[in-house]
């Protein structure tokens, strides 16, 4: 990598920090992983905490089991998005941290094309016996 890519980089990274993007992320996760634990306790109480109304039909259980089901998606889905949003927001104020999008455009560009020399290889022998 050359300066202007070394420069992006740690532009875009710095920008992860003013941006307060762990902060943002923790708070998601954690919103997340409560709607999940919510969704979880709605699917065992429609299976096993039933209602002995005779008058009432299963209907609102079987919506509670399906929003329990849906809920931890909808939930992973708005995770993803804020992730997203915030690496789209670290670009631009790293681009304006280093004065140029030309360095970060090039790194992740060297990223993707790694060539064959470069992939990792095994420096331990494996024996045939372990195989």
């Amino acid at each position: 990598m050359n300066t202007d890519e070394i420069t992006g980089v740690i532009s875009h990274e710095m920008a992860h920090v003013k941006n307060r993007d762990i902060l943002i992320g923790s708070i998601a996760a954690t919103m997340a992983g409560a709607i999940m634990i919510i969704a979880s306790m709605a699917r065992w109480s429609a299976i096993f905490g039933g209602r002995s109304d005779n008058n009432r039909s299963g209907s609102g259980a079987i919506g509670l089991l399906i929003m329990s089901i849906l809920a931890p998606f909808a939930a992973m889905l708005i995770q993803m998005a804020i992730s997203r949003s915030r690496e789209y927001l670290a670009d631009s104020t790293g681009a304006s941290f280093a004065g140029q999008p030309s360095g970060l455009a090039g790194a992740l560009k060297n990223s993707v094309h790694i060539p064959k020399e470069s992939q990792c290889r095994p420096q331990v022998k494996i024996p045939p016996t372990c195989l």
